[in-house]
């Protein structure tokens, strides 16, 4: 092994009697083992696991902060939850391909279709007795206009088979920035 000028050597040293056949002592033994290499590595292996131990940390302090978001996200979900679950009118949430990622039970009521039903699918799929077809123009304008709001009266067949009519609000969904990204239906049974 090859030493750099000024690098220590790192040498085990065994020292052993040499005895004679009548017990005597005749001298020792001394043998040098270099064990610099061995040594390099087991203080390399001892850095490693320092920053494997600091990594550990990072990560622990990154998991923790995940994990609060995590539970204040859970919290304004379950907030919003309450929110849409409380309102008595049906309220349908379109993102910009038009597929409901939320569907109150105020919609579940007027409509007949569960939640798990209508989450995910297109609002134009859905087969919930209202003219979804009529909707789209309205739907479509708030699709590209962040201001949008608009009512229509539809006339739909409840879960019943009866003929009623729908009031519906259609507003867009605005991002942050003001932009469209989604609508809002917000569906009342009228009276005739």
């Amino acid at each position: 092994m090859a030493v750099r000028p000024g690098e220590s050597m790192w040498f085990e040293v065994h020292v052993n009697p040499l005895v004679g056949a009548d017990n005597t002592i005749l001298g020792v033994s001394v043998v040098f083992h270099d064990v610099t290499a061995a040594r390099r590595l087991l203080e390399d292996l001892e850095h490693a696991n320092r920053q494997l131990e600091s990594a550990y940390d990072e990560l622990q302090t990154v998991n923790d902060a995940l994990r609060e978001r995590t539970g204040e996200l859970d919290r304004v979900n379950d907030f919003l939850e309450s929110i849409l679950t409380s309102l008595r009118a049906g309220v349908i949430v379109l993102d910009v391909q038009m597929r409901v990622p939320a569907w109150n039970r105020g919609a579940e009521e007027l409509r007949g279709v569960r939640r798990d039903e209508a989450e995910g699918e297109h609002l134009l799929n859905l087969d919930i007795g209202l003219p979804v077809a009529d909707l789209r123009p309205v739907v479509r304008s708030a699709l590209s206009d962040g201001t949008f709001m608009e009512e229509v009266k539809l006339s739909a067949v409840n879960r019943r088979g009866r003929e009623v009519v729908i009031r519906v609000v259609c507003s867009s969904l605005r991002a942050n920035g003001g932009e469209p990204d989604g609508a809002i239906l917000v569906m009342e049974q009228q009276e005739r």
